[in-house]
């Protein structure tokens, strides 16, 4: 490839007194960083003059890359500056709102880069009191220097979800190599590695920005470094040149000398805590989400003690203050909350939720209805049985119609003898051959009995006989509030009274307005106290169904609706901004994507007898004598019609009787006429 030299004209900038970098490849090795991670916007923050080839490299690649937007930031006179571009690059609050066109709306979706050198960066955080260690976790940045050393002094704090690339040269004579540094804390040593490097391409020469170390730009034409005529370095990076990917957690696993002050509750099966044996107040957290917690923290070599909450509450604010496991968090008396704490609108302003290990669902519990003896009989009678049958009506006799038109084997039929014999055969009878006002009569009475004998015998009693049916006073919680019968209990300090308070569901509004709210003791001070009140009232409890499912699944007095009032994942929960929460959730999502999560789950989730009532079962004696009470009932039915088929048969005679008298009456009146005419 031909190099091809640009020349530009620059500012005179004539530095002195202080020692100055010489970075060998500053504007390549910057062009093709940007690149590489796709950034569109870069500030260069430069202290004064001490920073010349730094603001040099930017200049040119301001002038050859017109798609980059990059500002120039001078620190050393306007410190502010900084501050206020740095602040719009704070993590946006996703669990806010975020309006089309407002600025929180337009910064959530930057990806800024902020570019210094090594020592102005020491400077802003010692002098200016700009904290680039907190500016980092929410931006990415890039520091350049010779040494990494003073970037690893105690006062340097730099956060475990920092998001500092430091590019070193002089230590490596092929090319910069890149680095990382984090602490588990501010109060614990620095962990540093190694984890990438970017090759000098072979053709650039260097020496034109660098002069005895010091950097002396006048009113001169000054080659730029490896410039082509289109602005792009004049050969790419080598193959061998390696970027650290994006994910920094994946990197930052070791948190030795981290020690954690865990909060947690029972929750069976998330959480099964027991005490700790010569530690009290602590407990040994144990479950499925406490296993995974140990492994977490064997993992990435932390130490944590658990404790309770003295209030035995997972959280909730109560008249402006926090109480249980999430106010003990907020205080600061914690550092992570291991149990299954549901994620709800309010605590997700205060606290950092990691990603779930399960879910959390609430349905109502009432007390077991006693089997209803006669709707198992009527179950059968649904809309659905009806439209079949009716269908069966309208398109048989259709079928037989045409069938008899173009059968050569059968006797032509009109669409009302069709009709008629389908309903005749529903009874096990033949088709009669009448005609006239007996007729008419008789396809009424057969139809009526097809209807009652079809209904209560061939859909009812042969299917119904061994089948109790359950008939709870409602099903959902559009049931419950129309029933009005029972009040709705919650646990005290709860998620799901947050839920149901703040609901914008009209149901569950007027449900907590008309049910909960009005009565005091519906906010009940544990599960046994709840289970209590729907054992011996009118009273539905809303309970998760894990914990259902855990204790209560074989205590067939109680009795699930089946509709998910709320859901919602359940897992560890963190200090709000808390460092650890990247690292955290990479690990748990690891855990996931091994299949552990489920594993442990399976094994801690027992296996209880249900109490499933609708299925089949013996015939007991209550069943048949209810049976014989329905076909009791339809006895004096069918003596009834029987009647009628008696009466309407000798009516039926009398008629063909008196017709068959008439005619031989004509025949022989007619005969006398013609004999008496003949004599």
């Amino acid at each position: 490839m031909v190099t091809m030299v640009t020349m530009v004209m620059v500012v005179v900038v004539v530095v002195e007194g202080r020692d100055q970098l010489c970075l060998r490849g500053l504007t390549p090795f910057l062009q093709d960083f940007i690149t590489h991670y796709s950034y569109s916007e870069v500030h260069l923050v430069f202290n004064g003059s001490a920073d010349g080839q730094l603001v040099v490299a930017g200049r040119q690649m301001l002038a050859h890359s017109p798609a980059l937007t990059l500002s120039f930031i001078n620190v050393e006179g306007d410190p502010a500056a900084l501050r206020e571009v740095a602040s719009l690059t704070k993590r946006p609050q996703h669990d806010q709102p975020l309006h089309v066109g407002t600025s929180a709306h337009q910064h959530s979706f930057r990806k800024p880069l902020f570019m210094a050198t090594i020592s102005t960066a020491i400077e802003l955080n010692d002098v200016k009191e700009v904290k680039v260690r907190e500016k980092s976790r929410w931006g990415s940045w890039l520091l350049l220097g010779e040494d990494l050393g003073p970037l690893l002094t105690p006062g340097q704090y730099l956060p475990l979800d920092n998001k500092v690339t430091v590019a070193i040269w002089g230590k490596a004579d092929e090319g910069v190599e890149l680095w990382e540094a984090y602490q588990a804390a501010p109060t614990l040593p620095h962990r540093s590695s190694k984890v990438g490097i970017w090759l000098y391409p072979d053709t650039l020469g260097y020496s034109a920005a660098c002069l005895g170390g010091n950097v002396s730009l006048g009113e001169e034409e000054v080659e730029m470094e490896g410039q082509n005529a289109t602005g792009g370095p004049n050969v790419t990076a080598s193959l061998s040149t390696s970027y650290p990917s994006s994910n920094i957690a994946a990197r930052r696993r070791d948190l030795s000398g981290l020690h954690l002050r865990c909060l947690t509750g029972s929750w069976e099966p998330f959480t099964r805590n027991t005490p700790k044996e010569g530690k009290e107040g602590l407990v040994n957290a144990g479950g499925y989400v406490g296993e995974m917690f140990s492994l977490l923290a064997e993992t990435l070599n932390f130490t944590y003690d658990c404790r309770q909450a003295p209030d035995g509450q997972f959280g909730n604010l109560e008249d402006g203050k926090w109480t249980g496991q999430v106010g003990e968090l907020v205080a600061g008396r914690g550092d992570v909350i291991v149990t299954a704490l549901d994620k709800t609108y309010q605590r997700s302003a205060v606290i950092d939720y990691c990603h779930p290990y399960g879910e959390i669902t609430y349905r109502m519990i009432i007390r077991t209805p006693e089997p209803n003896m006669w709707n198992k009989f009527t179950v059968q009678l649904g809309l659905h049985s009806w439209l079949t049958y009716c269908a069966f009506l309208l398109l048989m006799p259709f079928a037989y119609y045409l069938l008899a038109a173009y059968s050569p084997l059968l006797r032509p039929v009109s669409p009302q003898e069709a009709w008629f014999t389908v309903c005749s055969l529903n009874l096990n009878q033949g088709n009669m051959e009448v005609s006239g006002h007996a007729r008419r009569l008789l396809q009424m009475a057969v139809v009526a009995t097809s209807w009652l004998i079809i209904a209560f015998y061939n859909s009812v009693l042969v299917s119904s006989l061994a089948v109790p049916i359950l008939a709870p006073p409602f099903t959902d919680a559009e049931g419950f509030l129309q029933a009005g019968t029972h009040n709705l209990g919650l646990l005290k300090g709860n998620s799901e009274v947050e839920r149901l308070r703040t609901s914008q569901h009209l149901t569950l509004q007027q449900i907590w307005s008309r049910l909960v709210a009005p009565d005091s003791r519906n906010l009940v001070g544990s599960i046994a106290e709840g289970v209590r009140r729907v054992r011996t009232e009118n009273f539905a409890f809303l309970l998760e169904s894990n914990y259902y499912a855990y204790h209560m699944k074989g205590d067939c007095s109680l009795y699930p609706l089946q509709e998910t009032i709320f859901k919602s994942g359940a897992g560890l929960a963190l200090q709000k901004d808390s460092p650890l929460l990247l690292t955290f959730n990479n690990e748990i999502f690891a855990q996931h994507m091994g299949g552990l999560v489920d594993r442990s789950r399976t094994r801690f989730i027992p296996i209880h007898p249900s109490c499933e009532v609708d299925t089949t079962g013996p015939i007991n004696i209550r069943t048949i004598f209810t049976a014989f009470l329905i076909l009791a009932t339809v006895i004096p039915i069918a003596l009834l019609i029987l009647l009628l088929e008696i009466y309407i048969y000798r009516r039926y005679t009398e008629s063909r009787r008196e017709e068959e008298e008439e005619r031989r009456g004509v025949k022989e009146g007619v005969g006398q006429r013609y004999g008496s005419r003949a004599k």
